[in-house]
């Protein structure tokens, strides 16, 4: 038999991505946030058909995107990609998961998205 890989063994690799990953925050700093973010990886299915959306969309424009608007992509495709999270405070309360709440947070906090994204894309872990 020779060496390869076995097709069903690439499909279990991209099918695992749907269970997402567990993704400690931490400030800019270096410092644990003590938040807890679980995300799908970019191979999950929740995460492509986040892209086909936002792809059709902009396909369908006319002009060119505006920088705020591919700010405004990114978070939309990260904050479609969330499970659910953990530790977020609002004055002293638990800062309930929803998209609406993610994409306000990446809106005001790049830092959180780009570490996101950057866990989204470790298919090592």
């Amino acid at each position: 038999m020779s060496e390869g890989l076995e097709i069903g063994d690439a499909v279990k690799i991209t099918d695992g991505e749907d269970d997402g990953v567990a993704v400690k925050l931490r400030k800019p700093n270096g410092e644990d946030t003590g938040v807890t973010v679980r995300i799908v990886g970019t191979y999950a299915k929740q995460y492509r058909k986040a892209l086909d959306v936002i792809t059709r969309r902009n396909l369908n424009r006319r002009g060119a995107l505006s920088p705020e608007q591919l700010h405004s992509n990114r978070n939309e495709l990260v904050a479609a990609s969330i499970l659910g999270w953990d530790g977020f405070m609002d004055s002293g309360k638990p800062y309930p998961f929803s998209k609406d709440n993610a994409l306000k947070l990446m809106g005001n906090a790049p830092w959180i998205r780009d570490q996101l994204e950057e866990a989204q894309q470790d298919h090592a872990r």
